[in-house]
């Protein structure tokens, strides 16, 4: 069966995230990617998680309804993971902040799931960090002294993840080989992809009427202050891990920073820290914020320093006023959001963009990249060792290594406008035959199906 055509017998019932969560921007890409799957699946249900999460019992009851007479056989988290792991039926959820919802109680196993469990139905739980949003619902969301560190972590990711009716597709084959190693699931047992991009951006590709903008370079994404660490104060543990993690970081590019901080995370519990094993709830506390704020914050304006062209800079919206501050101070044009449906017009505005991936990933990437491209844009990336098998030489044409790899890139594509159209062309191919997201969840949600029937 065809990527396009027309499934009547799979039910699928897909969680769509609260509206406020991530700036509004994963229920809007959620949505995105249903529009795309329905002239495949035309029978989805939505299961609205703000109902369950913020709404009176009564109307959640009436979801629920709805939900067991639709008779689902397939279950979805759009756009990741994260929110099907909210769906833990319990009362204390009614009782909670919001915050707090995204945390499961100290229990020795997490109680059921509503798609898993009470509509016992398969699902897909696409990853985004796995090592980082993993411990943030399993573990908890809130700052972990050292002294308030407790071990048993590992066992409960195992209870967390490993669970009837989980199907888990990771994007990072440098997180899936952390999990096999501290034995959280046996190895094997979860899938690796690739993210696709999306299928809304592989329009008509058309020329922007004013012509490309070539003298500043584009970047789409976020930074952040890095406000969580904070709650470390002055440990001094705490800012010698953070200070090498972030040097390492910076000065090799190619290194991926979790890598760093697992090293010097080992070296002190040779020296006596128990509370940096991996074990240890201090331990994933600390890398979440130290990889997914501080680092990333520090990279990202290392590789904005380092590009010879004034960078324009959408996005920002988890942390405005720290991205508006250093728009101020120069260091990029602070241009606001914008939706992310509108995100291709702008790919295909500049001659050139660059994305610095998000620290927590090791060797895999996110959409970004492909979306660009998609929509006749082209972007830069650092090298992600994932991304270069699934392309293989095309990819060495836009990924880069240092400052020196990536200015010589941007020049020589410059001079050669050619080249860098046939590229555009080249990923347009590859991501309309097969690495977009319509391709991947209709073979993932049929094989789901299948697995379902048997």
């Amino acid at each position: 069966m065809s990527q396009n055509e027309k499934c009547d017998s799979i039910r699928l019932i897909v969680a769509l995230p609260p509206r406020q969560y991530f700036g509004g921007n994963d229920w809007q890409n959620a949505l995105t990617i249903v529009e795309s799957l329905r002239p495949s699946f035309p029978n989805i249900f939505l299961f609205d998680c703000d109902a369950y999460l913020s709404d009176s019992d009564a109307k959640f009851a009436a979801q629920m309804t709805a939900a067991r007479n639709f008779q689902p056989n397939v279950g979805l988290s759009l756009p990741n993971s994260s929110y099907g792991l909210i769906l833990d039926k319990r009362a204390a959820y009614y009782k909670k902040r919001f915050r707090d919802y995204l945390t499961f109680p100290q229990h020795p196993t997490p109680l059921g799931n509503v798609f898993a469990d009470e509509l016992g139905v398969p699902i897909i739980m696409l990853w985004d960090h796995l090592i980082t949003h993993a411990p943030q619902f399993l573990l908890g969301y809130a700052p972990v002294q050292r002294q308030e560190s407790l071990p048993g972590s590992l066992a409960k990711l195992t209870d967390g993840l490993v669970r009837k009716n989980f199907i888990h597709y990771v994007p990072d084959s440098g997180h899936i080989e952390v999990f096999d190693r501290l034995g959280v699931w046996e190895p094997g047992s979860v899938r690796r992809y690739v993210v696709p991009g999306h299928n809304i951006f592989l329009k008509d590709q058309q020329e922007p009427p004013n012509g490309l903008i070539g003298d500043r370079i584009l970047f789409v994404g976020n930074l952040s202050a890095g406000g969580a660490i904070s709650a470390y104060g002055d440990d001094p543990v705490v800012q010698e891990i953070r200070d090498y993690v972030t040097q390492v970081k910076c000065k090799d590019w190619g290194t991926a920073a979790w890598r760093a901080y697992e090293a010097i995370a080992a070296q002190k519990v040779a020296a006596g820290i128990a509370e940096l094993h991996p074990d240890h709830s201090f331990f994933w506390a600390l890398g979440r914020p130290l990889t997914t704020d501080v680092v990333l914050t520090a990279f990202r304006t290392t590789v904005f320093k380092s590009l010879a062209a004034p960078i324009d800079f959408y996005g920002g919206f988890t942390d405005p006023d720290f991205v508006a501050d250093l728009g101020r101070s120069g260091l990029f044009n602070a241009m606001g959001s914008v939706p992310f449906e509108k995100l291709g017009e702008i790919y295909a505005r500049y001659q050139f963009a660059v994305d610095i991936t998000h620290t927590p990933f090791i060797h895999g990437s996110n959409a970004k990249v492909l979306n660009c491209f998609a929509a006749g844009g082209f972007m830069f990336v650092d090298w992600k060792e994932d991304l270069h098998q699934e392309l293989g030489a095309l990819a060495e044409e836009f990924m880069y290594r240092s400052a020196d790899e990536l200015n010589s890139k941007i020049e020589k594509l410059k001079a050669n406008p050619k080249k860098r159209l046939e590229i555009i062309q080249a990923m347009r191919l590859k991501i309309a035959n097969g690495l977009n997201f319509v391709a991947f969840l209709s073979a993932t949600i049929r094989d789901a199906a299948q697995l379902a029937r048997n």
